[in-house]
């Protein structure tokens, strides 16, 4: 996939062209002033004057409208490449998110900065930097020594340019960082905010982030200091130019070397050579942030890693669950956090799952439902890799409610349905299967109800109800339920059990994760993950097993299992 389709390259071409020509045209201006000085002033022509005054009247004219559609041209770029990208970019980061557990990605904010440099100046300023060369030519065409001064000059002006990119690749990457930490503490605040108040804390905390933000403020005027000294000189020398051609020009004036005409024409181009090298250093920081974000965006969108499954489904998977020689660690040189693991399920069985926290059951249930690819060793639904599986074809066979319990800023029923057209009959039979129809019944609107932000319109017993009904909402396979009951009453909970008992007899493949024995004992088998294998429990006590037999609802790892 190429950063810039083709259409917008074309695009992008032809507003180059059009704002070269708009500047060319605003050469009319000196060409104005030298021949009114030297040919008006000198014949009094007032026909001269009229007819010079409105050709040059016309050239503006044109030279606005080009830079008009110029302007249109880079802002629906802009748009097209958010339209193309943002599709892409989304899918990957939701994937990036779920299967390698990374940290956000940001995706959403390089893409701002790509657009801002279409746009805006970015772009702007760097195909303007043709029309250096061509202006300083102009103006040696008009006098060589006048071109001479302002080519020495713009020499100087372009040192700024590497200068100002080495001062900002010093430090945007630290602010950069502190932008991230600022996310991180303002989201921290936002979900500790009760906490705060309740227990007096938030005077402390706002000492201790005004005494963070002191630091982090000294930095950032380091930084800005040494921006500004740039960005002073490069003004400097800007407005040196138009000193050294007066005073030069007047200078080879008195010696009768030059017209005043031939003076306000180089004075005039020579503003004009100046402008776009002056713009293109303070677009340094547009430019800067594009190229960096570009080669983030580029890099994901080549990265394979990144790519999702598309191995087709053709009919409804086996709702067996196989594990071989299933080992998993979060990265490189890190312990694994499942060792191992050989086992098989099958179909319609109700396992139950506990261990100790951080031990790494959500791990487990993400190597089931596909979401992580082990390190090493297979992961099967029937005769399938899950984890090779499209997930757009593999998603309606899957229930999963995790320990969050987050719904989407839609409709109760929107959420339920997964937001398929469904008819609301489908919706409310999974309300009811859960025991949540009494609950969504009694809220202002039913299903109709809006989820407001993190779901602050819905207790978290609600919430989590609704997310079991979208879990087991149309005819899956495989459920996964991670603490189903951790924000549940004791009558909520027992009508989860009662949905466990009816899943069992459905067929379908159900892992339950939790340590409430109100709903264990509805399940067929419990197993304990320890040291990053399962040892099944029984009648109290924990006996290991290499090899994990689960009588009715397990198989143990044989020959069959290595020949899936």
């Amino acid at each position: 996939m190429k950063f810039f389709s083709g259409q917008v390259r074309r695009a992008l071409v032809m507003a180059a062209l059009f704002g070269l020509i708009a500047n060319i045209l605003m050469l009319a201006v000196p060409l104005y002033a030298l021949q009114v000085m030297d040919r008006v002033l000198a014949s009094r022509s007032l026909d001269t004057l009229l007819v010079l005054t409105l050709g040059v009247l016309v050239c503006l004219g044109m030279s606005a409208i080009l830079l008009r559609v110029k302007s249109r041209i880079c802002s629906r770029s802009a748009l097209m490449v958010e339209q193309r990208l943002t599709p892409e970019l989304v899918g990957r980061e939701i994937r990036a998110i779920a299967s390698r557990n990374e940290p956000d990605l940001e995706f959403a904010k390089h893409l701002k900065y790509v657009s801002s440099f279409v746009n805006k100046h970015g772009l702007s300023a760097a195909s303007d930097l043709i029309l250096v060369p061509i202006f300083l030519f102009l103006v040696v065409l008009v006098d060589l020594r006048m071109g001479a001064a302002l080519g020495a000059l713009l020499t100087l002006l372009a040192l700024c340019v590497p200068l100002q990119r080495w001062v900002m690749r010093k430090g945007e990457e630290n602010i950069e960082l502190q932008g991230r930490i600022d996310d991180a503490r303002h989201l921290r605040l936002r979900r500790l905010a009760n906490v705060m108040e309740v227990l007096g804390l938030t005077s402390r905390v706002v000492h201790n982030i005004q005494q963070s933000r002191d630091c982090e403020m000294q930095d950032r005027l380091s930084q800005d200091d040494r921006v500004l000294r740039v960005e002073s000189f490069s003004r400097f020398i800007s407005l040196m130019v138009n000193v050294t051609l007066i005073g030069l020009g007047a200078y080879l004036a008195s010696a009768d070397q030059i017209s005043p005409g031939q003076i306000i024409a180089c004075l005039i181009i020579g503003m004009r050579t100046v402008s776009p090298l002056d713009g293109y250093i303070r677009a340094q920081h547009a430019i800067f942030m594009y190229q960096r974000s570009r080669k983030i965006i580029t890099d994901v969108i080549q990265n394979s890693a990144y790519e999702p499954p598309g191995l087709p489904i053709i009919s409804q998977p086996d709702a067996g669950v196989r594990m071989q020689d299933v080992v998993f660690s979060h990265g490189p040189g890190l312990k694994p956090i499942i060792a191992g693991i050989t086992m098989q399920i099958r179909p319609g069985s109700c396992i139950g799952l506990v261990g100790a926290n951080g031990v790494g059951k959500t791990t487990f249930a993400k190597l089931m439902l596909g979401l992580y690819r082990p390190t090493a060793g297979q992961v099967r639904l029937g005769e399938l890799d899950i984890s090779q599986l499209s997930r757009a074809l593999l998603g309606p066979h899957l229930g999963y409610l995790d320990q969050a319990a987050e719904l989407f800023p839609a409709t109760i029923a929107d959420n339920i349905s997964r937001f398929e057209p469904a008819p609301i009959d489908e919706v409310i039979a999974a309300a009811k299967r859960v025991g949540a129809h009494e609950m969504i019944e009694q809220l202002p609107q039913g299903y109709e109800t809006r989820v407001q932000g993190n779901g602050q319109n819905l207790s978290g017993g609600q919430r989590q109800m609704v997310c079991l009904a979208r879990a087991i909402y149309g005819k899956p396979s495989l459920v996964v339920l991670d603490e189903p009951s951790s924000m549940l009453d004791w009558r909520e909970a027992a009508k989860v059990g009662l949905l466990l008992e009816q899943l069992k007899s459905e067929g379908v493949t159900t892992l339950v994760i939790s340590h409430d024995q109100r709903l264990l004992r509805y399940t067929s088998t419990q197993l304990e993950l320890t040291g990053g294998q399962v040892r099944r429990l029984d009648s109290g006590t924990v006996a290991p097993v290499q090899q994990p037999s689960l009588d009715a609802d397990a198989e143990p790892a044989s020959e069959e299992i290595d020949n899936v």
